[in-house]
């Protein structure tokens, strides 16, 4: 019997919307057709006892069938209206069980929550959390969303795609249990202020304190720094509670320099006389990170530094915001602000000047928070820059419009201009729990202590410490390492792709190649450990300092060795991730 309730739950989870969908049709069909044989039935049964009924009473006795009352009928009652009968008393109990679902609704969801168990929780209810939880239902994963005022029609949207929503305040410990954290596999804590976000994750801790199963908190922080700071000290317990802060903006902006606006395009080679140049309008959350990221993959063979210009309304704020965060950056890059509104005469000279300078590969990424408003410039910019090699990338927050056009249209000349930040690719469950660059970074922690231990008898992989023991600084580290290896690929005319791919895999590197990556692979580190606040000295305990932040040509040769090994495992590295480096194109410096 309990297999048979487990079974029928399980079917009213997963197929709520096609449920509901197919009562009210069978509500409407049968209604319907209650009222065309009802008066078709009457008419007859008029005729057949001799007794014509007006158009009003046939009218009215019909509708009398929806509420139980008939006249009473003397045989033969015809067969039209035997069904009409049984039509309106369908009709109404499929309308008392909609109804009584909308009214007990509430106590419903209670009912199923308190046996659902593995399912996820998410916290906030907005339109990046209706399409994650969309997504998370595709994969037939049970979702509880938890918000303090849910918006009816997203509320709505939810329900029907089979999520349970329930109205309560996700920070505190009784709605947490109402949405059974305690019986979890993961939770999704995604409101809009970071605090609420920390709040939650601690409740849930708390709640699972005395849980032996393990709980995936994926917890939103906006601020890079206090990110980072809590990953390295709220993890160190509750091992059955696993935490993971991340940011959509980042996350995007990764995604976006590696895919669909790589800096340095096809490859910036040794000789390549060409610097990147990368124009960011709008310097809001997304465009910060994007600098933020631009400027640890920015590191090229040739070793000129990468050029940022910023065009923003609040240039000056902005600036001293990023350099009171980031010391060093403006020491690591080309950097400069420019006070300027995005819909104004000189910035239009201004990036035109840019865009038609050939010394540059120059790329064009428009932040503004105001999507119709970076639309506008988008297509402005369209109409000045077609005739330039730049590639544009517009911040865009659904699939639909001009974002769709942009990504299905088969004319050439929008194939250079790129949405990005759209919702529907942040928010992949994928995505947020396990990126590509995470992925990829563990296998390198892993080469990392196997192949590049400097014991004489390296560990094993039983041996190792876990990604999640190791601190953030760590996991970070190797993220920006994994983000890189498609920047020095590209430097030697390669292209990371699936293993499928019919061209031959490169799997080793010719020794001019290694030390030229190598070289890269040393100075991205040290822009890695300036941005993240390191110095060049001896190393104490305590402090940021660290003798071998230098050039590749002052550092010892057995530190450079860490440099070439790592260069050397790169093909493996992809091999055991399931693709491989190919050529591309034949180099034209023949480097």
């Amino acid at each position: 019997m309990k297999n048979v309730i487990d079974t029928f739950m399980s079917y009213l989870n997963l197929y709520p919307k096609a449920l509901s969908r197919w009562i009210v049709r069978v509500l409407a069909l049968c209604t319907i057709a209650a009222l065309v044989t009802g008066i078709i039935g009457f008419v007859q049964y008029g005729r057949l006892n001799q007794n014509e009924f007006s158009l009003s009473t046939v009218l009215y006795q019909t509708v009398q069938l929806f509420f139980m009352r008939f006249l009473y009928f003397e045989q033969p009652i015809p067969v039209m209206l035997d069904w009409a009968r049984w039509l309106a008393a369908a009709s109404i109990l499929l309308a008392v069980v909609e109804v009584a679902k909308a009214m007990f609704r509430a106590e419903l969801t209670a009912f199923l929550l308190k046996r659902l168990s593995g399912h996820t929780v998410v916290c906030g209810l907005s339109q990046k959390t209706q399409l994650l939880v969309c997504c998370l239902l595709k994969n037939k994963e049970q979702v509880v969303v938890i918000d303090k005022a849910p918006l009816p029609d997203l509320d709505n949207i939810c329900h029907h795609a089979g999520g349970h929503v329930i109205e309560g305040d996700a920070t505190h410990l009784e709605v947490l249990r109402r949405a059974g954290v305690e019986r979890a596999a993961q939770l999704y804590a995604l409101c809009p202020d970071d605090s609420t976000n920390c709040e939650i994750a601690a409740q849930a801790r708390s709640i699972r304190s005395q849980v032996k199963q393990e709980l995936r908190c994926h917890v939103h922080l906006s601020d890079l720094d206090l990110r980072q700071s809590l990953q390295q000290n709220l993890t160190k317990d509750h091992r059955n509670v696993k935490i993971d802060f991340f940011d959509l903006f980042d996350l995007e902006a990764r995604r976006l320099l590696r895919e669909d606006l790589p800096l340095d395009r096809g490859g910036l080679h040794k000789d390549d006389p060409r610097r990147a140049h990368l124009v960011i309008l709008g310097f809001g959350r997304m465009g910060r990170a994007l600098a933020l990221r631009a400027v640890q993959v920015g590191i090229f063979a040739s070793g000129k530094p990468i050029r940022i210009s910023v065009i923003d309304r609040c240039a000056e704020d902005r600036q001293a915001s990023l350099l009171f965060r980031y010391p060093m950056f403006a020491e690591l890059c080309d950097l400069k602000f420019h006070t300027l509104d995005a819909v104004t005469l000189q910035a239009r000279n201004l990036i035109r000047e840019w865009c038609s300078d050939k010394e540059y590969v120059t790329s064009v990424a428009i932040c503004f928070d105001n999507e119709p408003r970076a639309l506008e410039v988008a297509m402005q910019l369209y109409m000045l820059l077609n005739t330039f090699d730049v590639r544009l990338a517009v911040r865009m927050a659904r699939q639909s419009g001009l974002a769709h056009l942009f990504k299905e249209t088969e004319v050439n000349s929008l194939e250079w201009i790129r949405p990005f930040g759209v919702y529907e690719d942040c928010c992949d469950p994928e995505l947020l729990s396990d990126a590509l660059d995470d992925r990829l970074a563990k296998k390198i922690h892993e080469f990392y202590e196997i192949n590049l231990s400097p014991q004489p008898a390296p560990p094993t992989v039983s041996d190792l410490p876990g990604w999640d023991d190791i601190s953030e600084d760590f996991r970070e580290s190797n993220r920006q390492q994994a983000a890189h290896i498609f920047v020095k690929l590209r430097t030697i005319d390669c292209e990371v792709v699936e293993k499928s791919d019919p061209r031959p895999a490169v799997t080793e590197f010719k020794p001019d190649q290694i030390e030229m990556l190598a070289r890269m692979e040393h100075e991205r580190w040290v822009i890695e450990r300036k941005l993240a606040g390191w110095t060049l000295g001896p190393r104490k305990e305590g402090s940021k300092t660290n003798p071998y932040l230098d050039d590749w040509d002052k550092v010892p040769p057995k530190i450079q060795e860490y440099d070439v090994k790592f260069v050397r495992l790169i093909p493996k590295l992809l091999d055991d991730f399931n693709r491989k480096a190919c050529i591309n194109k034949p180099n034209p410096t023949g480097a």
